[in-house]
């Protein structure tokens, strides 16, 4: 295919074109087949794709301070850790019987995680054995208070609870009123924004002690992140992203090219930059200039849902985690140079 005179790759899954072409024929707009997204424009490809980096799925990401080494979880319970660019296995530890919802670093040699087993692991990476652990309800997040031994999770019975690190004692607890879909912490520390299923945005104090609720949209706030300089506070809902100005309240509505629920999204470091991932008959990955509004770079979708994303501390390259089993890499801090990549399948080249 020439474009300009520029002669461009296709990566084409064929049954779900075939499938898209029908639909096209019948007068209606196309942009997915199922959970699989088809990228109805050229795409920036991964740098690295880990196929089967856990097996039913991975559903979460997490980078470490310096961006070295990302760490990951399963669909059945495993923890895996993988270097930074090569995506090289180095740990693979399993003590979940769930879904693992939150990964926290710690510091170079210990993780905790979350999942919906109800337990809330203590890692030690050099030996791959758990330290310390606790039960509770399942847990849907995982956040920690930066310079505080003290470390925040959202259940689905509605709860936030603070815990005591590294020995996991209970210190308090707050109801949110319905299932906890995300929490974050404001990188000072000083603030923790929370979302459940009834479309609430509550912004607590670290200790639970106070809290305010945030004006809303009524949508179901699907992961929520804070910008670098704490001022804003970003969500993921159905089809759009909503925007916070914590000074004034103010809420921002943007639409994106999303098709589903925007499942996980991350500011760059910088904070001009937010890279937002699909769910729900969608697996879309944007990146958006938060000031202009404007999309700076479509990222190649995955074959099946998302569930997490994040990008590394040094702003140069994004981590995803799939249903469809992978987790990949992608160099945001190279040259832009999308290519046609309609699905992972057989490779086409078309000339007029």
């Amino acid at each position: 295919m020439e474009l300009g005179g520029r002669r461009l790759k296709a990566t084409v899954n064929i049954a779900s074109l075939r499938l898209a072409s029908c639909l096209v024929a019948a007068g209606a707009f196309v942009g997915i087949v199922g959970c699989a997204t088809i990228d109805l424009a050229p795409t920036q490809a991964p740098t690295v794709r880990i196929e089967e980096a856990h097996l039913g799925g991975a559903t979460r990401v997490e980078f470490n301070a310096d961006g070295s080494r990302i760490a990951t979880g399963g669909d059945n319970g495993d923890i895996r850790v993988w270097t930074v660019p090569d995506g090289t296995r180095l740990r693979s530890m399993h003590g979940h019987e769930g879904k693992v919802r939150g990964l926290i670093w710690m510091d170079h040699r210990t993780l905790v995680s979350g999942a919906e087993d109800g337990r809330l692991l203590v890692w030690d990476l050099n030996t791959e054995a758990t330290t310390e652990s606790v039960i509770a309800s399942p847990i849907t997040a995982v956040v920690r208070i930066p310079n505080q031994e003290r470390i925040l999770t959202g259940h689905t019975d509605g709860r936030v609870q603070l815990w005591s690190y590294p020995q996991l004692d209970p210190l308090a607890e707050f109801g949110m009123g319905g299932k906890v879909l995300s929490l974050a912490m404001r990188p000072d520390g000083e603030q923790l924004a929370a979302s459940n299923n009834r479309g609430d945005v509550i912004l607590l104090t670290p200790d639970l002690g106070s809290s305010q609720h945030l004006r809303t949209a009524g949508k179901d706030a699907h992961e929520l992140r804070y910008a670098p300089n704490g001022r804003q506070l970003a969500a993921g809902t159905w089809f759009n992203l909503h925007f916070w100005d914590l000074s004034t309240g103010a809420l921002t509505v943007k639409s994106t090219e999303h098709m589903g629920a925007v499942i996980s999204l991350d500011y760059t470091p910088d904070g001009r930059q937010l890279v937002s991932f699909g769910r729900h008959t969608d697996a879309k990955i944007r990146l958006l200039n938060v000031h202009s509004g404007t999309l700076d770079r479509r990222l190649a979708s995955h074959n099946l849902c998302g569930y997490s994303i994040r990008v590394g501390p040094r702003g140069r390259f994004i981590a995803t985690a799939s249903e469809d089993e992978s987790v990949r890499l992608y160099d945001i801090g190279a040259a832009y140079q999308p290519t046609w990549s309609l699905q992972a399948g057989e490779e086409i080249y078309a000339r007029k």
